[in-house]
């Protein structure tokens, strides 16, 4: 079954309040997916919020996902272990799916940003063929390289060291590729 479609316009509408609700209790906030890549027509919501643990602004964060519980469904354990939340907002249109992407230091958010952004075709054509191509891997919402220790009682375990990528701008220089506007990936 495929999902409702819903102008740009209002998706884009819907999505600023939110990001205006949360500016305040973030480091940085920003929109992703279809609505990034200005499709006409959009079925959900993407939105990363990158927030430094133990500061004002996250204690402030998580009360504000805490005022809001009965309507945000957290999801912390899905497979590639983002931390978000999902609500149905209902809007003058109809309801419509947000996805609320959580971004913590280790300095990830250019790998988030451009993850979330989409489409699954230019992540599994471009993004992660050249992550394998320099020996890293992305593993649970980071970019990792092999690590030049062991660990292990036996020092056999292969250890993995996080790759920062603080804005999408370093994703791409990091996989040696020139930066590619959203509305331009396929």
């Amino acid at each position: 079954m495929s999902k409702k479609e819903y102008p740009l316009k209002y998706a884009m509408e819907e999505a600023e309040y939110i990001v205006r609700q949360f500016e305040p209790v973030t480091e940085r906030i920003d929109i992703a997916g279809s609505i990034r890549r200005r499709k006409p027509f959009v079925s959900d919501i993407e939105i990363i919020a990158e927030i430094i643990p133990a500061s004002k602004k996250a204690v402030a964060f998580w009360g504000k996902v805490i005022d809001m519980l009965g309507y945000w469904y957290p999801h912390v354990d899905k497979p590639n272990g983002d931390r978000f939340f999902q609500r149905v907002v209902y809007t003058k249109i109809g309801p419509i799916t947000v996805d609320f992407f959580v971004v913590m230091p280790p300095a990830q958010w250019g790998w988030i940003y451009a993850l979330r952004t989409g489409p699954d075709t230019f992540n599994t054509r471009k993004l992660l063929p050249a992550i394998k191509r320099l020996g890293y891997r992305a593993h649970e919402g980071r970019i990792q390289k092999p690590s030049e220790s062991k660990g292990g009682i036996f020092g056999d375990v292969e250890l993995w060291d996080d790759v920062a990528t603080p804005t999408e701008l370093d994703l791409f220089e990091l996989l040696g590729m020139p930066f590619i506007t959203p509305e331009k990936r396929s």
